[in-house]
């Protein structure tokens, strides 16, 4: 992979939406690197420190949820470095995202808003 285009792990563990928002974001000039489990995800970042730029974070998923995706990554930055974390999900609950920005999250957005052109303007932030 070439360090000219930027690198997004994409954890989702829905398959359609995992496929649709990569496209999205590799339509952007990104280069996407996807996982259907956050368990599998903090591993590849765990092994690959520097090779990501941004994680873009699914909330509810079986097992390892988002939320606690996000605070490992957070309370190790020695381990997976210092990242920007994008949370996408459906739920709008002010109290669900007060706990992702007290975690540690850099944006918040509710999966209606990418087709709108919210998520490559949000990963746009970061690059």
């Amino acid at each position: 992979m070439s360090k000219d285009s930027n690198a997004v792990l994409i954890i989702e563990d829905e398959k359609d939406l995992l496929e649709k928002h990569s496209e999205i974001i590799k339509s952007g000039g990104y280069y996407c690197i996807n996982f259907a489990s956050g368990q599998k995800g903090l591993e590849y970042l765990s092994k690959n420190k520097g090779v990501i730029d941004i994680v873009v974070l699914d909330l509810f998923m079986d097992g390892l949820d988002g939320l606690d995706v996000l605070r490992a990554i957070k309370a190790n930055p020695s381990k997976y470095g210092e990242l920007p974390v994008i949370i996408l999900t459906t739920v709008a609950s002010e109290a669900i995202i007060k706990e992702a920005f007290e975690s540690g999250a850099s944006s918040y957005l509710l999966k209606s808003q990418v087709e709108k052109g919210g998520l490559t303007e949000e990963l746009a932030k970061y690059t």
